[in-house]
């Protein structure tokens, strides 16, 4: 067995895991993207970073395909693809971001629902970030089966803010190549009460930072990994 120990100081820390909050608001504006200056139809529509054609969001890094029935979607009718088609130019490795206000010290849940393109064959990656902190979700393509997404709505990351404006961002790990890459959408950020119990999820490579510190309290967090 492989265990993976984390020795902290501090009152905030990241949390991820599968754990459901609470009905709060929804701090994001059009959360599932349905509302657009464009209109994907059946098909999809390719967005140039600095585009803001998907109300409350502005695209980021390369391209995004703004996805319409041409699969299902996690909620409504539209989603994201965030590795643009070979029409958009240069670099379709993307993002879409949204800034909304937050209490400085407050601790927020963030969920997302994630798939992955049809056309891929292995796993792809949504990183979420908020200016230094970061969380990677992995998506499973074998749970696509042809233009039916399996949509997972599970991921789950918590956090506290540090300002009264915070920038939510997500964006593709996938390479440029093959084009297409992990699907979001039906995206939550809400204020929570508790931390979570649980620590699923954190992979190795993830930063856990602490936030504000109380003195000298120390925790320590260990999860147990298999091989």
């Amino acid at each position: 067995m492989k265990y993976l120990s984390l020795g902290l100081l501090l009152t905030g820390v990241i949390v991820l895991g599968n754990q459901s909050q609470g009905q709060a608001a929804n701090l994001f504006r059009n959360s599932s993207f349905e509302v657009g200056s464009i209109d994907p139809g059946n098909g999809y529509v390719s967005l140039d970073a600095g585009s803001t054609a998907i109300e409350g969001w502005e695209v980021t890094r390369g391209g995004i395909d703004y996805m319409g029935s041409i699969w299902n979607a996690a909620n409504g009718n539209r989603s994201l693809d965030l590795n643009a088609s070979p029409s958009a130019p240069p670099d379709n490795i993307g993002g879409i971001k949204q800034t909304v206000t937050t209490i400085p010290g407050a601790l927020y849940s963030l969920t997302l629902s994630l798939a992955t393109n049809p056309g891929i064959t292995g796993l792809t990656t949504i990183r979420a970030s908020i200016g230094d902190k970061w969380a990677d979700f992995d998506s499973d393509p074998t749970q696509t089966s042809g233009n039916h997404l399996n949509w997972d709505s599970s991921p789950f990351w918590q956090f506290f803010a540090s300002s009264n404006q915070t920038t939510v961002e997500f964006f593709t790990l996938q390479s440029s190549s093959p084009y297409g890459g992990p699907a979001l959408d039906a995206v939550s950020l809400t204020q929570a009460n508790t931390l979570s119990s649980g620590n699923q999820g954190i992979p190795e490579s993830t930063p856990v930072i602490g936030v504000l510190v109380f003195g000298a309290l120390a925790l320590s967090l260990s999860r147990e990994k298999n091989p």
